[in-house]
């Protein structure tokens, strides 16, 4: 029956939430509207043939956000992927998401600056992923000329293997215990003040746009995780190809086709060379490879993301 002093919910529900102090507020209900947000996928709808009068390929939009539908819709693509551990992860938290004013804050703020929201179980799960889920389970959607191109296993450096097979805890440092939500920019190449950099000043840079942030009064950025990188390219590639107007894309290219994304937060291995990510377009595979640590590369920047723990 309605509780007498909150009549919109009903009284088992108004008494748990109330037992762990959330009952809840415009800031944190779990569904909401961010105005005039960055649309993430212009760039790879007008990439893909998509008429830039076309309303999919608005510079701005109006993106309507609700957590527990996302959850849902997480479950079966990590499922249907390969990642069964991953989706009973977030299967685990239904119910109980846990959202705050200042967690509502953060995500209103990366999703109006394009930011995308996948969600992603929490750093023991990650850690667990085998280097064979790694070669089998991020497979991104290639459209080539109208028609969805076939793809081989991912190509995993020995490096990476070894970081993976051996569990090494720099792979889940930073990721929240619990399963969270990656707010991530899906554009084609990586943030350009990371690129035409050395590994070391990469670091700084990110250091610097974070004390930047921070006295902006945003939520700090970090390096994408080898597994991050496989997972938004599986989540963005699926989303474009739902944005599009009647399945029309002509082209829908994985991103990092022509550059790549560094792992900084992953160790340099002992030949001073640096885990990065990318997709082959010659290879016709997702890449988890390798660069030079010291090579201040055009092409090789930082993929930058936030998490908010839910």
């Amino acid at each position: 029956m309605p509780s007498r002093e909150h009549p919109q919910y009903p009284d088992y529900l108004i008494a748990r939430r109330e037992d762990l102090e959330l009952v809840p507020t415009p800031e944190t209900e779990l569904s909401f509207v961010v105005p005039n947000a960055v649309n993430p996928y212009r760039e790879a709808l007008l990439a893909g043939g998509i008429s830039n009068t076309d309303p999919a390929t608005v510079e701005k939009k109006e993106v309507a956000v609700d957590l527990a539908r996302m959850l849902e819709d997480a479950i079966p693509l990590h499922r249907s992927a390969g990642r069964e551990d991953w989706a009973r992860a977030l299967e685990a938290i239904r119910g109980d998401i846990r959202m705050t004013p200042e967690k509502r804050r953060i995500l209103e703020q990366e999703i109006a600056d394009g930011a995308i929201v996948i969600p992603m179980p929490g750093r023991d799960t990650q850690l667990a992923t085998t280097s064979e889920q790694y070669q089998t389970t991020f497979t991104p959607i290639w459209i080539k000329d109208s028609t969805v191109q076939p793809q081989g296993d991912a190509y995993l450096w020995d490096y990476i293997k070894e970081l993976i097979d051996n569990r090494d805890p720099s792979l889940i440092a930073g990721i929240p215990e619990r399963p969270y939500v990656m707010l991530i920019k899906p554009t084609q190449a990586p943030e350009a003040r990371t690129c035409k950099k050395t590994v070391d000043q990469q670091k700084a840079e990110v250091v610097k746009m974070n004390q930047e942030r921070t006295t902006q009064g945003q939520a700090p950025v970090a390096s994408a995780k080898p597994a991050e990188f496989g997972v938004v390219q599986q989540f963005f590639t699926h989303s474009v190809q739902a944005e599009a107007p009647g399945g029309t894309l002509t082209t829908l290219q994985p991103l990092d086709s022509v550059t790549y994304s560094r792992f900084i937060d992953l160790p340099v291995s002992a030949v001073g060379s640096v885990p990065s990510g990318c997709f082959g377009l010659g290879s016709r595979r997702l890449g988890f490879g390798e660069g030079g640590a010291r090579w201040a590369d055009p092409g090789g920047g930082v993929r930058l993301l936030v998490r908010v723990e839910i």
